[in-house]
């Protein structure tokens, strides 16, 4: 029988939703973005009759652009609330109105954006479709900067002012699981090995290759993050303190840099002792399989060493 003069305690029913309010706007994040590639692809398709049978060739090139813009989507807005609620102690009151608000606005900037770029870069874009040849490895100097400032109008400006504008109410952050946080460190790094897999590709390779090599390549990425998601989670307490976005992604900066100038060293080796004639039975199939998975290796170490000098984990 219930006590009706006990003095009743209240209960953090709204903490689990307001801990979840940032992967909820990631996960609108990342449908936007693939709700964008969809359409934009499908838009082509039925005005160009040929485009079916060049999606159907080049669809291991074109597969690490996609996961990249969905996974840059989700992340940047995961991140960017997770931030936006440690620095000023609060969570959205009415965070489903804003986020519907948010994405109706992703998708009305990034119209205006394609209908605004198309007149104010169409010169830049056909000098460079002209000129490829010359312009050649310097394309990604041009085409990722305008990138990522589209990104940043069309998706990360929409979503700070609704966070500026919707209502807050004050909240001591809650702790953050550690399973979060390395999966979030997990998927920078994935997102930087894709990116640059993605630029490689359209640089590198031909189109119309082999599969098999191009998703072996993709496969890598996802190897390597699973790496650095099972070092993170056995090297982070159960509780961390706040999230710390702004250290987490110089933490996956700073993995993937050294990561990759290890790649570049040992393969920069490779083309020395190939040079010199010296090398023909490093080029062995056995003995590249195992560089390759020693320098996958090397992310568990990496890992541990970003989390120890750059992240430096408060536990709860």
């Amino acid at each position: 029988m219930t006590n009706p003069f006990a003095t009743s305690v209240p209960q953090p029913v709204a903490e689990r939703p307001a801990w979840q309010q940032p992967y909820a706007f990631g996960a609108m994040g990342a449908l936007v973005m693939l709700q964008s590639l969809v359409v934009g692809n499908l838009l082509a398709a039925l005005n160009h009759a040929e485009f079916s049978d060049y999606l159907l060739g080049n669809l291991m090139h074109l597969l690490p652009g996609w996961l990249c813009s969905v996974l840059l989507g989700g992340l940047a807005a995961t991140l960017l609330v997770a931030s936006y609620q440690e620095r000023h102690a609060a969570v959205l009151v009415k965070p489903g109105r804003v986020l519907l608000a948010v994405a109706a606005a992703i998708v009305l900037a990034g119209l205006l954006y394609g209908v605004l770029s198309g007149f104010l870069l169409a010169g830049l874009y056909g000098w460079l479709s002209e000129h490829g040849s010359l312009v050649g490895l310097y394309q990604p100097l041009v085409f990722e900067p305008l990138g990522l400032l589209a990104f940043a109008l069309t998706n990360l400006l929409p979503l700070w002012l609704g966070l500026r504008l919707g209502a807050r109410q004050a909240r001591t952050p809650a702790p953050v699981g550690r399973t979060s946080v390395a999966a979030l460190l997990a998927l920078c790094v994935l997102l930087l090995s894709l990116k640059t897999l993605d630029i490689l590709i359209k640089q590198v390779v031909p189109g119309y290759s082999a599969a098999l090599p191009l998703a072996l390549a993709c496969l890598t990425p996802l190897l390597g993050a699973a790496l650095v998601f099972a070092s993170s989670w056995s090297a982070l307490p159960a509780r961390l303190h706040r999230l710390r976005a702004g250290q987490l992604l110089l933490t996956a900066l700073a993995i993937f840099v050294v990561w990759m100038l290890a790649q570049l060293l040992v393969a920069g080796l490779l083309v020395m002792y190939a040079l010199a004639d010296r090398g023909s039975e490093l080029f062995h199939p056995a003995l590249l399989v195992a560089m390759g998975a020693g320098l996958l290796a090397l992310l568990w170490p990496l890992t541990l060493l970003g989390l120890r000098w750059i992240y430096r984990a408060e536990a709860a």
